[in-house]
C-alpha cells in the first residue's frame, strides 16, 4: 500500500525552522534598519503558505535468505519469519527449479534473517540504501560472518489505524474499531550483497555525533568498541548499500487549510518549476507537479542533491507571485546579506530569484565576516558560478564549523575544471575531515576518477561441503582506495555505510615486530626484515604468504586469504596501538559542520567565528538541516516491522 494515500490524513511536519526565524531575521549586535529584518517588508513565500510532509525516511522491511556460511548457520525454528520465507519462495521460484525450503533454511551454511532498511524522502529508482539484519527469535545460528545476503525484497506497512484515519478524514466515513493490525504495501526496495560486522555501537556513533564528528584516533584500545568475539561471531549483521529503491521517493509539499485550492497548488508548482535553476529545460520532466488542491509532489534537482536540505531551503523562498519591484527587493536582499544575523537568510532568498542575483552574492565574497562569505559563496555554488570555489575552499580551512557545506558546495559545482582544481589541493590538507571529506565528494560525483576508483578486495576460493576449494561466488568484498602523495600517510576507514579502507600521502608501511592477530588471522614480521608473514589456520586448512610491509599489500593478501572487512580493519587498529605502523590511523573522519539554525544564532553573538569551537562541542538535534553527503549511514534502530 502507497503511503501517498495517506498523507493528507496523516500527520504534518513542518521543517524544524523558517527563513524568518532561524535562518536569521533577528538583530545582531551591530545597527540595522528595522526593515531590513522585518518579515512584513518582504514578499510572501511558498513557505508561508505550505508545509514540508514526509521529511523523515521510511521504513521497509522483509525477511531473506544470507548464504555462504562456512557451518554456522541453520537452525529456524517456525514462525512468522520462516512462513514469510516460504511464502516468497511460492511466488518467485518456479516449481520445477524450486528447493525445499527445508533443505534452505536447515543447511548450516545458510540463514533466515530479518531486513530492514529506510527509504529517504527525495530518493531516486535504483538509489542505494544501507540493511540491517537480524536472525529470528530462538535462532540457532552461531555467526553471520562471510554471508551473502540472496535477492530479497522489502516492502513499507501502515497500520489499520492509520487507513481509518484516512477514510474517516478523507471520505467522511466512520470506519469501524478492530485490531491495529500492520497492512503490508507495495515491494519498495530490492536487496542484496555481502554481509558486515558492526564495527560500533549505536550509542558509539551517537557519542561521536554530538561532537560534531569528531575523528576517532586509533591509539588505544576503546572500552567501547567491540571485541574480537563481537567480530568473528556476530547474529546482527549489515548489508552497506545493499537495498535498491525500486521507484522515485518525492517529497510531498502540502497547502495550509487556508490555501486547499488546485488553482493554488497549481501556482506552486509553476513558480518552482520556473525559479530553480536548471528546472523545465531541456525537455527534463518537471520537478514539482500538483496533484489536487492539497499535494504538490517535489523531486530533487541534480545539482542539490547532495544538500537537500538547502533545496527545501530555497524552494520555501520562492516568492509566491512575481515580485513587482525586484530590483528594490533585490537591494533589501543585498543589505541583508551583509549582516551576519541574516546572511543566510538573505543568501538563500537571492538564490531563490536564480541567476540574476549572482552580482549581488559576489560582492559579498569580500566581507570581513565568514559567515557572510560562506552564505554567498555557497548560493553561488548551488547557481554553478565558479567565483565560490576559491573562497568555498578558503572558509573549509579556516572554519571547521563549515566543512560539510563548503565541501559539499564544490562537489555541487558542475563540469568547472578550477573546481577539481581546489578539491586536489584540500585532499592534501593535514586535517583528516578535510582529506577524507574531499575524497568521498570526489568519489560522490566521479567514481570513476583514476585515483579515486579503488579496487575491490576480495577472498580467491572457499572450502564446499566436500572440502573442495572453489571459486567463492558469495564474495564479502570491500573496497581499497590508494591516494599517493607527498604529504604524510593517513589510513582511513568507515564503522558504516561503506566498506572502505582509503590509504592517503606517502606509502604507509607496517613498522615490523609486533605480532597482530584476528580469529584465524596472524600478521608476524620480524625488525631485521624488510617482509612479513601473513597465515590463516582453521577451517580451511593452513595458508601462508609473504607480503611487503606496505599496507597496501597487507590488505590485498588478508583479502584474497577471506579476511573480512571488520577482520583487516581490527588489524589495521591493533597495529595503530602498538605504533607498528609508521602513519596515521583514523575513523569515520567526517567534515564538521553544524545546522545552520544553530550558526545563525551563534552568529548573532561571534560574527566572525571567534568561537566556533564552542559552537561545534554544544551539539545539536537538528541534522536534518545538514548535508546527507557527509550522513554517517545510521539506519532505524527500532523493532523490524515485519517482526509485529
Amino acid at each position: 500500500m502507497d503511503r501517498r494515500a495517506f498523507l493528507a490524513g496523516g500527520s504534518l511536519s513542518a521543517m524544524s525552522y523558517s527563513l524568518t526565524g532561524c535562518l536569521g531575521n533577528k538583530q545582531t549586535t551591530r545597527s540595522q534598519s528595522p526593515d531590513l529584518v522585518n518579515p512584513k517588508d518582504l514578499p510572501q513565500t511558498i513557505g508561508d503558505i505550505t508545509l514540508f510532509d514526509a521529511v523523515s525516511g521510511i521504513p521497509v522491511s522483509g525477511v531473506g535468505l544470507v548464504v555462504g556460511l562456512q557451518g554456522t548457520g541453520g537452525g529456524t525454528p517456525p514462525g512468522e519469519a520462516r512462513k514469510q520465507f516460504e511464502e516468497y519462495v511460492m511466488r518467485r521460484i518456479p516449481a520445477e527449479n524450486r528447493p525445499t525450503t527445508k533443505a534452505m533454511l536447515d543447511s548450516p551454511n545458510n540463514a533466515l534473517v530479518y531486513i530492514s532498511g529506510v527509504v529517504p524522502v527525495g530518493s531516486r529508482r535504483n538509489d542505494r540504501i544501507d540493511l540491517a539484519l537480524t536472525l529470528p527469535e530462538n535462532s540457532r545460528v552461531k555467526s553471520l560472518r562471510g554471508g551473502y545476503l540472496v535477492h530479497s525484497e522489502l516492502s513499507h506497512y501502515e497500520s489499520k489505524e492509520a487507513v481509518r484515519g484516512f477514510i474517516k478524514n478523507q471520505m467522511g466515513i466512520e470506519p469501524g474499531e478492530g485490531p491495529n493490525a500492520l497492512l503490508k504495501g507495495n515491494i519498495a526496495v530490492y536487496a542484496e550483497g555481502p554481509l558486515h560486522a558492526p564495527m560500533t555501537s549505536s550509542e558509539d556513533l551517537a557519542a561521536r555525533k554530538k561532537k560534531g564528528k569528531k575523528v576517532v584516533e586509533i591509539k588505544e584500545s576503546d572500552e567501547n568498541e567491540n571485541t574480537d568475539d563481537d567480530i568473528l561471531f556476530f547474529r546482527k549483521s549489515f548489508v552497506w548499500q545493499g537495498g535498491r529503491c525500486r521507484y522515485d521517493r518525492p517529497y510531498y509539499l502540502l497547502t495550509n487549510e487556508d490555501n486547499h485550492r488546485a488553482a493554488m497548488t497549481k501556482l506552486i508548482s509553476d513558480r518552482i518549476n520556473q525559479m530553480v535553476f536548471g528546472a523545465g529545460s531541456g525537455g527534463l520532466a518537471p520537478l514539482a507537479e500538483a496533484k489536487n488542491n492539497v499535494l504538490i509532489t517535489l523531486m530533487i534537482p541534480d545539482q542539490y542533491r547532495l544538500n537537500t536540505p538547502h533545496f527545501l531551503r530555497v524552494v520555501r523562498a520562492i516568492p509566491l507571485q512575481r515580485v513587482a519591484d525586484q530590483d528594490s527587493y533585490r537591494r533589501k536582499l543585498r543589505d541583508m546579506l551583509q549582516e551576519p544575523a541574516t546572511a543566510l537568510s538573505a543568501a538563500i532568498r537571492l538564490e531563490a530569484l536564480g541567476k540574476k542575483s549572482i552580482t549581488i552574492l559576489q560582492e559579498a565574497l569580500d566581507s570581513p565576516y565568514p559567515v557572510v562569505r560562506f552564505a554567498a559563496a555557497e548560493s553561488l555554488a548551488y547557481l554553478n558560478h565558479r567565483s565560490a570555489i576559491k573562497v568555498l575552499g578558503n572558509l573549509c580551512e579556516q572554519h571547521p564549523v563549515l566543512q560539510a557545506f563548503c565541501l559539499t558546495g564544490l562537489a555541487s559545482i558542475e563540469s568547472e575544471i578550477p573546481a577539481r582544481e581546489e578539491m586536489d589541493q584540500l585532499i592534501q590538507s593535514n586535517q583528516p575531515e578535510i582529506r577524507y571529506g574531499v575524497f568521498r565528494a570526489l568519489h560522490e560525483t566521479d567514481p570513476n576518477i583514476p585515483e579515486i576508483r579503488g579496487e575491490k578486495i576480495m577472498p580467491r576460493f572457499r572450502k564446499d561441503e566436500d572440502g573442495k576449494f572453489i571459486q567463492d561466488p558469495y564474495q564479502h568484498a570491500f573496497y581499497l582506495h590508494i591516494n599517493r602523495s607527498d604529504k604524510p600517510g593517513m589510513v582511513h576507514f568507515l564503522s558504516s555505510h561503506r566498506a572502505e579502507i582509503v590509504l592517503f600521502g606517502r606509502e604507509p608501511k607496517l613498522i615490523p615486530g609486533a605480532p597482530l592477530t584476528i580469529g584465524e588471522f596472524t600478521v608476524t614480521s620480524n625488525r631485521k626484515e624488510d617482509h612479513c608473514i601473513i597465515a590463516r589456520s582453521g577451517s580451511l586448512g593452513q595458508q601462508i604468504k609473504e607480503c611487503s610491509l606496505d599496507l597496501a599489500s597487507i590488505i590485498r593478501v588478508l583479502g584474497q586469504l577471506g579476511a573480512t572487512y571488520a577482520e583487516v580493519v581490527h588489524l589495521i587498529k591493533q597495529a595503530s596501538e602498538l605504533q607498528s605502523v609508521n602513519c596515521t590511523v583514523v575513523m569515520d573522519a567526517l567534515p564538521k559542520a553544524v545546522p545552520i539554525p544553530q550558526l545563525a544564532e551563534h552568529c548573532r553573538k561571534d560574527p566572525k567565528l571567534l568561537q566556533e569551537m564552542e559552537l561545534l562541542e554544544a551539539g545539536s538535534d537538528y541534522s536534518e538541516s545538514l548535508p546527507q553527503l557527509y550522513d554517517e549511514g545510521e539506519l532505524l534502530r527500532t523493532q523490524n516491522l515485519a517482526q509485529k
